[in-house]
């Protein structure tokens, strides 16, 4: 099938900054956000001073609860607030570090977990 040249444009290069996670976005897109932009550049979030990356997250529509960015280990499973509700997370990438279990991360932190 011949398709027409005109109106072809690509897609624009995803940035660093396309991959920070806006925690205030629907749970699904950012689902999405962190799985298009995972191996590179990698989905990030800041906590404090502290650039975090995230691996893949799974959508919890049940968890409603939590406000965008609060960080909270239920059940055995860590999970984020967005802006509609939560996702549990598998695995975090502090920089200059070694990918961790989110939940071992989350237990060697000393104050509450809120990702910016």
């Amino acid at each position: 099938m011949h398709q027409p040249i005109d109106g072809i444009s690509q897609a624009p290069k995803i940035t660093v900054a396309d991959a920070r996670v806006r925690w205030n976005e629907p749970a699904l897109a950012i689902e999405r956000r962190i799985r298009a932009v995972t191996k590179e550049p990698g989905a990030w979030t800041m906590f404090g001073e502290t650039r975090i990356k995230l691996n893949p997250v799974t959508v919890l529509p049940q968890v409603t609860d939590l406000a965008p960015g609060q960080v909270e280990l239920r059940d055995g499973e860590v999970l984020v607030g967005t802006g509609s509700h939560a996702v549990a997370l598998a695995e975090v990438h502090e920089a200059g570090r070694n990918i961790t279990p989110a939940k071992t991360w989350l237990g060697n932190q000393t104050s509450p977990v809120v990702f910016e």
